[in-house]
């Protein structure tokens, strides 16, 4: 049984911001396999998989002594709506495959709407991504996302996003956003209006 996973976008065959999933899953093992190294992620996708697709969704699954790679053609998904959700107890900071956090939501709304997190009033991440709104000038992603993803991280690294504090309360000061993940990044994935959000 795995218990933690990393998203790989691969793109015309490379894969994309491998040094921050690597970041991830050495912290991942400094944590709770301390005394085990840590599989080389660029190694390990060199040696296991072939790619037949201009964009793939790598999934490297894995434990202390094992790992595996499940890899799919992408193709992005969109949203009808958004749902704040209320949770102050969540926790999300490896990770998990076990997403029973986020599920117990997903399961009550219909499959094409989305949740967006609020935890002690402040806005976080969806159920599968980190969060970027645009406010005329910049934008900015939450502070203290339940989870620091790879794409969220190069980005900031590159200034084309901006870490701020965003309460539930500032979302009408802001015009438009998006999703962030390993498979969406911020010049190509959708723009979402925010009268979407409920």
């Amino acid at each position: 049984m795995y218990r933690f996973f990393e998203s790989i976008s691969i793109l015309d065959g490379v894969p994309q911001n491998l040094y921050y999933h690597q970041l991830r899953i050495d912290h991942t093992f400094k944590q709770f396999y301390p005394k085990l190294d840590t599989p080389h992620l660029e190694y390990l996708i060199s040696k296991n998989v072939q790619v037949r697709f201009p964009l793939v969704k790598c999934k490297f699954s894995y434990n202390e002594t094992s790992h595996q790679f499940f890899c799919l053609a992408y193709n992005p998904k969109t949203y009808k709506k958004f749902h704040l959700i209320h949770d102050n107890q969540i926790s999300y900071n490896y990770k998990y495959i076990d997403r029973m956090c986020f599920d117990q939501y997903l399961r009550t709304i219909p499959s094409d709407h989305q949740i967006l997190i609020v935890k002690n009033d402040y806005l976080t991440d969806s159920s599968l991504s980190n969060l970027a709104f645009y406010d005329g000038y910049r934008w900015l992603t939450p502070i203290d996302p339940l989870l620091k993803g790879t794409m969220r991280a190069s980005l900031i690294a590159d200034w084309k996003i901006h870490e701020e504090a965003i309460q539930s309360k500032h979302l009408p000061l802001f015009k438009k956003f998006k999703l962030l993940n390993a498979m969406n990044p911020l010049d190509s994935t959708t723009e979402y209006s925010m009268d979407l959000i409920s």
